[in-house]
């Protein structure tokens, strides 16, 4: 096959000679032209057939570029071509609704396969040759009998055009591509669909089955090929690169490589194992309508929609360039070169400059690839490889040719990522490499990775009128008006709402609304006028709104009905509506607590509700000579996560919140005045929350407890706050009630020691100091130390107060919050610090007997 030398002309098509590097990117350039747009090797590979729009299909001999044959007797385009496994056959599908068998010894038709009632759009012979597989724009696919021409069964299941059909290499099942977005797979002796594959969001418009039988590709209008695995139906792999609709699928012989043709005139080699693009081939700024590999793999025949089909040469990129022999030889240095990566930044192709790779996000990785030495770097190629072993992100590595001495170039990596991905921390390594050796250094680049926010589009409500009100008579227009809203985490794009009506109902004007993008709790207002005539005889007239978004998947239809004779408001003429619920987009969060993501959220807004919250960590900053060991582990943490579940949970308005972390003698004390003087100016019925988180020490000859500021030694105990000092002033004036919580500890275990991380001083503050309407809540007894949650980063008395919030969402008694965290903190502690840690709770003789039934969501 030394058609490398030839130069042909065939009618309108010609090709030249092309001689081609194993590295080269094959940008422009291709081996050979023939006519048509689908296309299939022969399974010797000496031949390529290709259907037309012209009616024909032609046979070309792959050596010499000739037509061997024009088989003509379609009335109508010619949309598929396959050849049967003995090569003596080839089947053709046309518009004209017809597949016909040809004999390529003889160029004859030797049999008409009738029996669909619209075009047939792909059709494929099963691995023994007795069998025919075809898919239309009728719905169905027909599986036919080669040596009758009958067909022995149809697979129904399909409301629009079945666009493309494989074959599994046993025989033993179908797998079919359609305009609803789905992939469905058939036992071909039963006829029943076994699995629905559903992760694309557009049009599936080719399926393939891998020589092993193992998986199926697919291409979408989506713009994605997505890899499936046969025994489990999951989607392994999401192959992202295209720019425009994917039109064509097929595996290379040996299954480690896919083919993908698009609409954005591209052609696409992807390794199966690794999601990597080897190589794009562009020839024409033409749709690329099919793809085939040669039976050795060598080559690619792709089909456009201006009627040529190419020939590419991709020898040198399956092979390994370090044991593929170049066609051209690679010029010998004579200095040598330094390649140098440098200037890295990252394009966020959303626009929001969040620095952060999104699901479903194009972006870019930009850096400057200079060669600062002498010689020049020749067959340069830039690879970029995500180490983390991320699944949803996809890569296209670039060949950059030379890169002569001293010359410098801007190059940009797509990154690309599926709505597989995680939020989570994604590191891509780049790699210049040189044809002499002269490879630069790589580098790293580290992206947090966010996962998917899906949006909720709904008609969040609906109102039927008409002009002047009263009833809905036949021949009167009625107004329907609704509000459609995006009450999802995600923005919804594209978002087009069709109004559907019954027979003998009819619209004043348009039905279909192309309503654009809406974020996150955005609405529309809609109206949509319709009237019946009298030959409508139903009771009710029943509009279905149809609501469609970028994914196909979300967005709620909505069936609403209006009865006849039927008394209706006038239409209004000015319509101001409430706001509507708007979802909060959760924020990505920093820390890797459960607890510190998906905080409830509650719309009740407690007015007369305050805290005052303290969660001091960093004694070591404040006093010279104290070791970092002496800092309290993840207070901060804490005071900030309570004071989130205060404000989301617990209703409490952010201005009524004082959160300190790191507090001084100073703060703390001008935090407990506030909270005094609040409750002196008031009519008793401010509920006050106080939190702490920190160090505690006792007197030692009084054994008095205190809470430790950090700027307190604990030598100088006058300096502290007294414990009985903060009871008296949260409860010196009448309140409705008062509930403190410690994550510390006061009976002086540590007494004569620094201040340690493992807040071991410890004493529970006795009853007897109680008075008034409050209730405690202590992180441990007496002869116990409050220990941390490290792999939660939170106290462990704290992280399960949290828990407890997030999972009931607030809503609980006092007494049910008091016997979880007794019981739960006492058993968690021995099993993840083995030490035992058992909270108390105190009360006051005032409210002994009801404080039990108090509620945290009043």
């Amino acid at each position: 096959m030394n058609f490398l030398k030839k130069i042909v002309a065939v009618g309108v098509v010609s090709f030249a000679p092309v001689y081609l590097s194993s590295q080269t990117a094959f940008s422009q350039e291709y081996l050979k032209s023939f006519a048509g747009i689908a296309c299939v090797f022969t399974p010797d590979g000496k031949y390529i057939a290709s259907g037309s729009e012209d009616n024909t299909t032609k046979l070309w001999e792959v050596s010499t570029g000739q037509c061997i044959h024009t088989f003509t007797g379609h009335t109508e385009d010619v949309n598929t071509v396959a050849f049967s496994p003995d090569g003596k056959f080839i089947a053709s599908g046309s518009d004209d609704n017809t597949i016909k068998l040809w004999d390529l010894s003889t160029g004859q038709c030797i049999r008409t396969f009738t029996g669909h009632v619209e075009g047939v759009n792909t059709l494929i012979f099963s691995s023994d040759g007795k069998y025919i597989a075809s898919g239309s724009n009728d719905s169905t696919i027909k599986l036919w009998e080669v040596s009758t021409g009958q067909c022995i069964k149809t697979f129904i299941g399909y409301s629009r055009s079945v666009n493309s059909v494989a074959f599994s290499p046993d025989g033993k099942f179908i797998a079919s591509g359609n305009d609803d977005n789905t992939i469905k797979l058939w036992d071909v002796f039963t006829g029943r669909c076994t699995h629905i594959f559903t992760e694309h969001f557009n049009a599936v418009n080719s399926v393939a089955f891998s020589p092993d039988g193992k998986y199926i590709v697919s291409g979408s209008s989506d713009k994605t090929v997505k890899l499936w695995e046969m025994s489990t139906g999951q989607c392994i792999h999401t192959f992202i690169g295209h720019s425009d609709v994917v039109e064509s699928v097929a595996f290379s012989p040996d299954g480690k490589f896919i083919a993908s043709g698009s609409w954005d005139s591209s052609t696409k080699l992807w390794n199966r194992n690794t999601g990597q693009c080897i190589c794009t081939l562009t020839g024409d700024s033409f749709f690329v309508k099919s793809v085939a590999f040669s039976a050795d793999g060598k080559y690619i025949a792709t089909g456009y929609s201006d009627e040529t089909i190419k020939l590419w040469d991709i020898n040198g990129y399956i092979i390994t360039p370090s044991s593929a022999p170049p066609l051209i030889a690679l010029p010998k240095p004579t200095a040598p070169a330094n390649l140098v990566i440098s200037d890295i930044t990252y394009k966020d192709n959303k626009n929001n400059n969040n620095n952060v790779l999104d699901a479903g996000e194009h972006s870019e990785i930009e850096f400057k690839l200079s060669n600062t030495g002498k010689g020049d770097a020749y067959n340069v190629i830039v690879k970029c490889e995500e180490t983390n072993g991320l699944k949803g992100i996809s890569i296209e590595n670039k060949t950059i040719g030379t890169i002569k001495s001293g010359e410098a170039k801007e190059i940009s990596i797509a990154i690309n990522s599926t709505l597989e991905l995680i939020t989570s921390q994604t590191n891509f390594k780049i790699e210049a490499t040189e044809g002499n050796g002269f490879n630069a250094n790589p580098v790293e680049v580290q992206l947090l990775t966010q996962e998917f926010l899906a949006p909720k589009v709904v008609i969040a409500d609906y109102k039927f009128s008409n002009e002047h009100g009263g009833q809905i008579k036949a021949g009167v227009p009625v107004n329907l008006k609704v509000i459609v809203q995006n009450i999802g985490q995600g923005e919804a794009k594209n978002v087009e709402l069709n109004f559907t009506i019954p027979h003998n109902v009819f619209a004043t004007d348009k039905q279909d609304f192309n309503i654009g993008n809406l974020a996150t709790g955005d609405k529309k207002e809609l109206n949509f006028e319709f009237f019946s005539n009298k030959q409508y005889n139903g009771n009710t007239i029943i509009v279905d709104a149809v609501l469609k978004e970028h994914f196909n998947r979300y967005a709620e239809n909505k069936t609403m009905s209006v009865e006849l004779n039927k008394v209706v408001p006038p239409t209004e003429k000015v319509v101001t509506t409430g706001e509507l619920y708007s979802a909060k987009a959760p924020e990505l969060a920093s820390l890797t607590s459960d607890v510190d993501k998906n905080i409830p959220y509650n719309n009740k807004t407690a007015q007369k509700r305050f805290a005052l919250i303290i969660g001091n960590e960093d004694y070591s900053a404040f006093q010279t000579g104290l070791s970092s060991e002496a800092n309290v582990e993840f207070a901060r943490n804490d005071a900030t996560v309570f004071k989130q579940y205060c404000e989301k949970t617990l209703g409490i308005p952010e201005e009524n919140i004082t959160c300190l972390t790191d507090a001084t003698v100073g703060k703390m004390r001008q935090g407990l005045d506030k909270m005094n003087k609040l409750m002196k100016n008031s009519d008793g019925k401010l509920e006050i929350i106080f939190y702490y988180a920190g160090h505690g020490l006792p007197d030692e000859n009084t054994h008095e407890p205190y809470l430790i500021p950090v700027d307190v030694n604990g030598n100088n105990l006058q300096s502290a706050i007294k414990l009985s000092d903060v009871y008296q002033q949260l409860t010196q004036y009448p309140a409705e009630r008062v509930s403190v919580f410690f994550d510390a500890c006061f009976s002086g275990g540590a007494r004569n020691k620094e201040l340690v991380a493992a807040r071991t001083v410890k004493v529970t503050p006795k009853t007897d100091m109680l008075t008034g309407n409050i209730i405690v809540f202590s992180a441990s007894s007496s002869e116990q130390t409050s220990m941390s949650y490290s792999k939660k980063q939170h106290g462990l008395f704290t992280y399960f107060l949290l828990k407890k919030l997030q999972e009931t969402k607030g809503e609980l008694s006092y007494k049910e919050l008091a016997n979880y965290l007794e019981n739960t903190v006492g058993l968690e502690s021995v099993k993840i610090n083995s030490k035992e840690q058992n909270p108390q709770t105190n009360v006051s003789n005032d409210i002994k007997d009801i404080w039990g039934k108090w509620q945290l969501l009043q």
